[in-house]
């Protein structure tokens, strides 16, 4: 099983990506701003449930709690990525202040 270090570095790299796709595709589009957040959200469960990454069975493993279904971990990662860079910055800033 790969290390929680790892895998989030992976999130983090596909949130970062995500992000810049979505600003940039739909930046010259000013109709579609309204819709970014949504597309970036779901460009984030396509990228997570695409790939097979799954940041949230590590952590639950890492706190003694029982592993959720894959597809579940999967969704729940897909929506850490689509919420962006500045997101999962904010999620790591609590998780790693709580530890």
């Amino acid at each position: 099983m790969d290390s929680f270090g790892n895998v989030f570095a992976l999130v983090a790299i596909l949130a970062l990506l995500n992000e810049r796709l979505i600003e940039h595709l739909l930046t010259p589009l000013p109709f579609l701003k309204p819709y970014m957040l949504y597309t970036g959200m779901a460009s984030g469960i396509l990228l997570a449930v695409m790939t097979g990454v799954d940041v949230v069975s590590p952590t639950f493993e890492n706190f003694g709690q029982p592993l959720p279904p894959s597809a579940v971990a999967r969704f729940l990662t897909g929506v850490l990525i689509g919420g962006g860079s500045q997101f999962l910055h904010d999620v790591w800033g609590k998780v790693t202040k709580k530890v």
